[in-house]
């Protein structure tokens, strides 16, 4: 119960990883890691886009039939088929990417400042 209380506290508070998934029409394999990736939306706050192969003859060529092409932050991680152990692995270190705080360089901060965590 406490994992999905801080689940539901962390989606509102971390931006979601962006997911694109490279797609064609009447493929199988694009609703297999569709309805894998809505599912890890459940723990994880996502932003979920769908391309369409065939509607560019560029992207066509590149993806071909290696459809669905699923990339996490606009990089590549699957081909063919989505890993749901990994792909949970890649969002769990996305957020904490995304819920760290960058180091201050002590020479930016005024004479006597100090700094506090967020609320």
């Amino acid at each position: 119960m406490l994992d999905r209380l801080r689940s539901l506290w962390n989606r509102n508070r971390v931006p979601p990883t962006t997911i694109t998934v490279y797609t064609r029409s009447g493929c199988s394999c694009c609703d297999k890691a569709l309805v894998t990736l809505q599912a890890a939306r459940r723990r994880h706050p996502l932003h979920i886009e769908t391309i369409d192969v065939d509607a560019n003859p560029e992207l066509a060529a590149r993806y071909g039939l290696e459809v669905p092409v699923v990339a996490v932050d606009g990089v590549v991680r699957f081909r063919g088929v989505v890993n749901p152990v990994l792909l949970e692995r890649l969002l769990a270190r996305s957020q904490r990417n995304r819920t760290a705080f960058p180091p201050i360089d002590p020479a930016s901060r005024p004479t006597g400042a100090t700094v506090e965590p967020p609320p």
